[in-house]
């Protein structure tokens, strides 16, 4: 297989970043096109939760294992402080009404005060870590135009097909010629015109982060029951399982998007398995099929 010489990858969220990073280090010429700002949407909002093992016995889990150790990986080689640290995660568990029967179930961090209780650890450094999201999304890009990768602002509009394979996009009315394109535009992929791709949905989720002076490395998970006894509790393509790989019937198409809450931790992984995926025609660090886009029928083709 002969190594694409360009390859625009369609969106700079952290998905979009970490493909072009691994394919820029791969001395691959690449241009990320982004209609808005890099971590414009979820890759700037989340709680840059990682985690080790929380995804085991699915078929995440070896993408999951593979990305946090190249999380480790990445804090090391890229220049820019992004915040990676690592960190000991709680469950807790208060309710609306009435107080949690007992104490704290295992010793709680001293600055957790009210009634909530500790009702377990989840996690300690060995396992969870985080990142700031929007400086780890850009930093990943700004390594990537360091080893001459190109940002360009614009709509993709179409994924030009010559056959049965893609010969560029275009952008606001611009044809763009590539040997390859990557779809890593979240919830939006699947609104590119050209290509028929699974319907790909928005998965909305809350978090919220403390910057504040005293306030140490932990992560909670909060166990939160409503008067009535309803549970709240903190957690996408239709089976939940993300996308990654070949577009079927499109040579030189590929797709790296629909990984739910655990975008930010497995998109190392996904990144480096594409950039292999396409330059050498297999990805060697970790088993795509599961993630293969036939699994699922195709949406329509829009025009």
């Amino acid at each position: 297989m002969t190594s694409p010489r360009h390859v625009i990858v369609c969106g700079a969220g952290v998905m979009g970043a970490a493909v072009a990073y691994y394919l820029a280090r791969r001395g691959v010429a690449v241009t990320v096109v982004e209609r808005s700002g890099v971590a414009c949407a979820a890759s700037g909002k989340s709680g840059g939760f990682l985690a080790l093992d929380w995804c085991d016995r699915t078929e995440v889990g070896p993408l999951a294992r593979l990305s946090f150790a190249l999380h480790a990986e990445l804090a090391r080689e890229v220049p820019t402080d992004y915040g990676y640290r690592r960190m000991d995660t709680y469950m807790l568990a208060a309710r609306e009404k009435g107080a949690v029967a007992g104490g704290h179930r295992i010793p709680a961090p001293r600055w957790i005060d009210g009634p909530a209780i500790v009702a377990g650890a989840l996690g300690s450094t060995e396992t969870t870590a985080q990142v700031h999201p929007a400086l780890f999304t850009t930093a990943l890009i700004d390594a990537a135009r360091e080893r001459g990768a190109e940002l360009r602002k614009g709509v993709v509009q179409t994924v030009i097909t010559r056959g049965r394979t893609v010969s560029g996009v275009t952008v606001d009315g611009e044809t763009l010629a590539a040997d390859a394109v990557v779809l890593a535009m979240g919830p939006w992929t699947s609104r590119v015109q050209g290509l028929a791709l699974p319907s790909i949905h928005g998965l909305k989720g809350y978090s919220v982060t403390l910057a504040a002076a005293g306030v140490p490395a932990h992560a909670l998970f909060m166990d939160y029951r409503l008067a009535d006894g309803r549970a709240l509790e903190p957690a996408i393509t239709d089976d939940g399982i993300p996308l990654i790989g070949r577009v079927p019937g499109a040579a030189g198409a590929y797709v790296a998007t629909g990984h739910g809450p655990w975008g930010m931790l497995n998109a190392p992984g996904t990144g480096l398995a594409l950039a292999e995926l396409i330059t050498e025609g297999v990805a060697r660090s970790v088993d795509l099929d599961p993630f293969d886009p036939a699994r699922l029928p195709p949406g329509p083709v829009y025009h």
